[in-house]
């Protein structure tokens, strides 16, 4: 072997030939992302875009490859053997006989989203992130957000989860002349609002309310960007929450990016 351990001492067993060697951490993770076969690798890339937690349903949702959604979980077995990714314990379940049918449904609406697997670091995490196009990004953000729409209870965390992606599908825009959907910024705005409206005074809230002052400021100027910011305001305020104000756009109506 390379390395060599005699009483408790280690040494090179041979000379290394250090071109063969990535030159950084990323760089060792990338080559380890592409020793894996095609499935395995759309696997990390595709879940990285979800976060550092996912689950299965969500994954099979946005997986692009119709025909692997089955195989899902041989190879997301696979990639926790090789150590991309972790199995989380799952929670015990609640016993309580005396639970109401409601309660246990607004549960499992908070479970849904939270991260069954979880990406062993960061760096591997953001490896497989950079492996996508812009577009490609775009397009998983959106459909995570409106996955999320329709499957999470209204709380904080869901108000979080879907600035998050709806803010992403802004930034990941790409190429010379980016376009964004005037609802896609209602509705971050949105979100942004509520999530700082339901964390008031916390840091959380004061990192997610300059996210919405600066991703205002940056905006090219449109016919209801100046409306939207005072709505925004005073949502943050306490005001009524922008979506009730203003009906959302459809996607037909584009505006310039400058972003």
């Amino acid at each position: 072997g390379v390395i060599i351990v005699n009483n408790g001492k280690a040494s090179l067993g041979r000379k290394l030939n250090t071109d063969q060697l990535p030159s950084t951490v990323q760089d060792m993770f990338n080559s380890r992302i592409d020793s894996l076969e095609a499935s395995p690798q759309m696997i990390l890339k595709v879940a990285s875009v979800i976060g550092p937690e996912f689950d299965i349903e969500l994954l099979r949702h946005i997986y692009p490859i119709e025909e692997e959604k089955q195989q899902l979980k041989v190879f997301l077995r696979f990639l926790a053997k090789a150590e991309f990714i972790v199995a989380k314990e799952k929670k015990e379940k609640d016993k309580e006989n005396d639970k109401e049918k409601d309660n246990e449904k607004e549960t499992k609406e908070h479970e849904k989203g939270k991260g069954e697997y979880a990406f062993k670091n960061e760096i591997i995490l953001k490896v497989a992130y950079d492996r996508l196009l812009f577009i490609q990004r775009k397009k998983l953000h959106l459909t995570i957000a409106e996955y999320y729409e329709a499957h999470l209870v209204d709380d904080y965390w869901k108000y979080s989860k879907l600035a998050h992606h709806y803010l992403q599908v802004i930034l990941e825009g790409g190429g010379e002349n980016p376009t964004i959907e005037p609802y896609v910024v209602q509705k971050t705005l949105h979100y942004i609002a509520e999530f700082v409206v339901q964390t008031q005074h916390s840091m959380e809230a004061s990192v997610w309310k300059e996210k919405g002052e600066q991703l205002l400021e940056k905006l090219p100027d449109f016919e209801q960007k100046k409306e939207w910011a005072t709505l925004f305001t005073r949502r943050i305020a306490g005001g009524r929450p922008i979506l009730f104000l203003n009906p959302i756009m459809t996607g037909s109506h584009i505006l310039r990016n400058s972003l």
